[in-house]
């Protein structure tokens, strides 16, 4: 979702459902939460009425069912982040373009993107040599962390400002 596209199409165009979750770690969230997309009907009702206790109205049951349903303040969250998707997208997009470069020399393979494919910059995705060279910068990742968490917080609070 949000600039994921194949030959110009978006991923939800393809399968008979395409998910979407909405967890305060991705892209575009809601804190908690998900999605689903179906160009089907008769699949669209089925996933809907499930998602509402199995409801189809105030004295009618579709059938067995949870509550699935978002809730205010969650959606709340989802309508404070999305004026600021564009900046996001675009500000990750700067992060892998930085990334890109400071790893161009390393033995690190990095994720190939298809030819006709859009991708939005939501993973960096990369590949070690070994298992010892993971562990290797895992040791030192872990012992930077503290600095790390540092900055992603001022950079948050100098978003928001």
């Amino acid at each position: 979702m949000f600039r994921s596209k194949i030959k110009d199409q978006s991923i939800f165009n393809f399968g008979d459902v395409s998910t979407c979750s909405f967890h305060a770690t991705k892209l575009f969230h809601t804190a908690e939460g998900g999605a689903m997309f179906t160009k089907n009907e008769d699949l669209h009702n089925k996933l809907f009425y499930h998602h509402n206790f199995g409801h189809k109205g105030p004295l009618s049951f579709q059938g067995i069912g949870i509550n699935a349903k978002m809730s205010e303040v969650n959606a709340a969250v989802g309508l404070a982040v999305l004026p600021y998707l564009s900046e996001i997208l675009n500000s990750r997009k700067n992060i892998v373009a930085t990334y890109n470069t400071l790893l161009e020399n390393s033995d690190v393979r990095l994720l190939k993107i298809r030819a006709n494919t859009t991708w939005n910059y939501s993973y960096y995705p990369v590949l070690f040599q070994s298992e010892a060279v993971l562990l290797r910068v895992l040791e030192a990742l872990n012992k930077t962390q503290f600095i790390h968490a540092a900055i992603s917080i001022l950079r948050f609070l100098l978003f928001l400002m």
